[in-house]
């Protein structure tokens, strides 16, 4: 019986690596193809030694071979329309062995939106923006630095293209968002730049617009210098490199200064905020927890310890001159 039973597991086995084998021959194919990898005319695996350009398709996965040598590889990727998002996202990414250059190509409803090549540690991205499927214009960065965006000017009586213009080395990155090159001033609106008016160059070169009664004041090389609000100014202080020193903020009879480090220019690493000209508070954030510092007409009375969350307080030290008063 265990013998029998030997030889029906055997049959099985057998009989599930046949059709394994063969469902796997035969969802693969082969096609003589072109140096950009079109599918020209079919052909057999043996074609891949016997042809210039043949190309070897198994479902979302495609290589192409030059003379038997792998030269490009091809990888599909779509992701269907949902409830959130009514748009057939489909990803092509295209490797090149001979350069080892990688290209991501990415559309919407099968109309290129974007273009992404790696080489040699470089990043370059293209956008493209349409309206009503025309396309209006392309911004071109490399490792996220903007260098030119590139406009597609069209009738309005057909939509035909009348013009393009291509905006580029003067353009400079303002902070909040926006572009400033030559006369213009465009705004960051989403994948979108906006061509936006109320602004003004001052003698100096420094650039000044006005966005939701807020006043912007930036260098020529696009560093924020000073935000006007109703009710409060912030100031920005650089060293000779452009490095951000420090803020001051003016609200009021309140200044709070901020303090920044040459490796940390997004946050800063203390602060101190005063009142009438006189010390109130000081704090320094600190990895273990921040560390507030609490004065009285300028004289400090005690310093707050917090936990890594700098929401719980670890501990509290008093002064002895202020326990005494």
């Amino acid at each position: 019986m265990i013998k029998q039973g030997n030889i029906e597991m055997k049959k099985a086995l057998f009989v599930f690596y046949l059709l394994f084998f063969t469902f796997n021959i035969y969802s693969i194919s082969y096609y003589i193809s072109n140096s950009i990898g079109q599918k020209i005319s079919p052909t057999n695996a043996s074609g891949v030694y016997r042809n210039n350009y043949v190309l070897r398709v198994d479902d979302n996965y495609e290589q192409l071979y030059n003379k038997g040598e792998l030269v490009k590889s091809y990888t599909y990727e779509t992701i269907e329309p949902t409830n959130q998002n009514n748009v057939t996202e489909k990803t092509v990414t295209i490797y090149d062995y001979k350069t080892s250059v990688k290209t991501e190509y990415i559309y919407h409803d099968e109309l290129l939106v974007k273009c992404i090549t790696e080489e040699k540690g470089v990043k370059t991205e293209e956008n493209l923006v349409y309206s009503d499927s025309s396309l209006i214009y392309i911004s071109k960065s490399v490792d996220g630095n903007i260098q030119t965006i590139t406009y597609f000017l069209r009738s309005a009586y057909d939509g035909s293209l009348i013009g393009v213009r291509t905006y580029s080395d003067s353009l400079v990155l303002l902070g909040e968002g926006y572009l400033y090159e030559e006369d213009n001033l465009f705004r960051d609106a989403g994948d979108d730049f906006i061509l936006q008016g109320d602004f003004e160059v001052t003698d100096s070169g420094e650039i000044k617009y006005t966005r939701n009664n807020v006043t912007y004041t930036f260098m020529p090389s696009g560093k924020i210098l000073k935000a006007e609000y109703t009710d409060s100014v912030t100031e920005y202080f650089y060293d000779s490199n452009e490095i951000l020193l420090y803020t001051v903020e003016t609200i009021g009879n309140v200044i709070k200064t901020s303090f920044y480090s040459k490796d940390n220019q997004n946050s800063p690493e203390s602060e101190s905020t005063s009142i009438n000209g006189i010390i109130s508070e000081e704090i320094i954030y600190d990895k273990e927890g921040m560390i507030k510092i609490i004065y009285s007409n300028g004289n400090k009375i005690g310093t707050v310890y917090y936990e890594p969350d700098n929401l719980r307080v670890k501990n509290v030290v008093y002064e002895r001159t202020a326990i005494r008063r």
